[in-house]
């Protein structure tokens, strides 16, 4: 049984000023083809991942041994296939993994990531495999009184510290309840029971929560709410120098939207779900009217 963790935690060059425009462009591409060929030769791609935030990064028992899975896994799984690469995990703490990139001790975050204007600003990101939104879960009985953002004022959010959903909570005048890996059991029973009001997080990581949440716990009444915000957009995180690795990446994540496979990847672990492909709307209203809460996350 998985153990379900609310642990939540890309490319766009930079542009060149005239004066920089002969010299830039050249060291660019010599960095870009150091990381290449460095990966080249030893013919691996380092990957850092939680290995414990489902349905993107998760171990399952398959045929009596325990297996690394989950869709940002079995992506890069089918990318390094058709890259004649192997693929190398390495498993770590949410707040170190952007740090293994920097530091090189990692080629690639396969973890859920959104892309942020922040981020952009010192990683690269392939093109997003995630279109997604912001959502709450509250308690069943009275939605915990929160119809709209503005509702979250003097409310208790339950998550973990560094989140981009418990910033935006916080920017709404939310109180922050955090938890240091959390489990299912004891967010929604802190909903159910008072503790908390409620939990921001991603849309499709909460429906499937709750889902289970609802088999497991059927004592602790939870939902996800009908609030919704800030739409966002998940990609695999590099190192600014990987431009040809991100180019190699993109150009297999388009073959695969143009045979199925990612849809079909997104359906398998987001319970039918393709994540793939933004919607139009959720619950009545249209994501490109969704609210926006800009924090520095």
């Amino acid at each position: 049984m998985v153990n379900v963790k609310w642990k939540k935690i890309v490319a766009a060059a930079s542009l060149i000023t005239l004066g920089g425009a002969l010299l830039a462009p050249v060291h660019q591409v010599q960095a870009a083809d150091e990381s290449w060929d460095r990966i080249q030769k030893s013919g691996k791609i380092v990957v850092a991942t939680s290995g414990a935030y489902y349905p993107s990064t998760f171990h399952s028992e398959v045929e009596g041994k325990d297996v690394l899975t989950g869709y940002d896994i079995e992506i890069l799984r089918k990318v390094a296939e058709k890259l004649n690469l192997e693929l190398e995990f390495k498993e770590m703490n949410t707040d170190g993994m952007l740090t293994a990139i920097k530091s090189g001790q990692a080629d690639i975050v396969a973890n859920d990531y959104d892309i942020t204007p922040k981020r952009e600003k010192e990683f690269l990101f392939s093109t997003p495999i995630k279109y997604s939104f912001g959502s709450i879960v509250v308690r069943e009985s009275d939605d915990s009184g929160i119809k709209s953002l503005d509702d979250f004022k003097g409310k208790k959010a339950a998550g973990e510290a560094t989140t981009k959903y418990m910033a935006i909570a916080e920017a709404k005048g939310a109180e922050a309840v955090t938890y240091d890996n959390g489990t299912l059991e004891q967010y929604i029973a802190d909903i159910h029971n008072g503790r908390t009001d409620f939990i921001p997080n991603d849309y499709y990581v909460q429906t499937i929560a709750i889902k289970n949440a609802n088999k497991l716990f059927p004592d602790f009444k939870t939902k996800v709410g009908n609030v919704f915000y800030n739409p966002s957009k998940a990609a695999f995180v590099l190192n600014k120098e990987s431009v040809t690795l991100q180019e190699k990446i993109n150009q297999v994540l388009e073959e695969m939207r143009k045979d199925g496979s990612l849809a079909e990847l997104s359906k398998k672990f987001y319970e039918g779900e393709d994540v793939s492909t933004e919607k139009e709307e959720i619950g009545g209203k249209k994501l490109k009217d969704l609210p926006v809460v800009e924090v520095d996350r």
